[in-house]
């Protein structure tokens, strides 16, 4: 079974740090989630946290395991992290990354799934369900 990390990071003014990324398997920028492959034996809190910081440059204070969810096919799991008490510092990139840091209001992601310009289904659903059922921060 592989295991992914995905990461919803909450600043403290309750906007969303968002991946702006270029997929090169689309061929163009997909906004989505910070996240990544879950090492053997690592802990998927700390996978999604190691994969933030490499990323986004961001440590998180506070780190909570929400949901995990399975595609039709049995053997991939993502885990959705949701990482507060954000502090800024220097990223990780890999050589083939390229990803931007957005910051984001909770209105303009839920708008930008609204549009269809985040399609990410993963980013989408582990978004989704934060609003739906996490813990819900002032999204205006």
């Amino acid at each position: 079974m592989r295991n992914v990390a995905l990461v919803i990071p909450v600043l403290a003014d309750s906007t969303f740090l968002i991946a702006h990324e270029y997929r090169s398997n689309h061929k163009r920028r997909m906004y989505g989630l910070f996240g990544g492959a879950v090492e053997k034996g690592e802990d998927p809190v700390a996978a999604g946290l190691r994969e933030l910081k490499e990323e986004s440059g961001y440590s998180a204070g506070k780190a909570t395991h929400l949901a995990s969810f399975t595609l039709l096919h049995p053997k991939l799991v993502f885990h959705v992290v949701l990482a507060e008490d954000l502090s800024p510092g220097e990223r990780a990139l890999e050589p083939e990354e390229d990803i931007d840091v957005i910051n984001l209001t909770g209105e303009k992601v839920l708008s930008l799934i609204r549009s269809g310009e985040m399609s990410d289904c993963v980013s989408v659903a582990a978004l989704l369900y934060y609003f739906g059922f996490g813990k819900v921060h002032n999204i205006s």
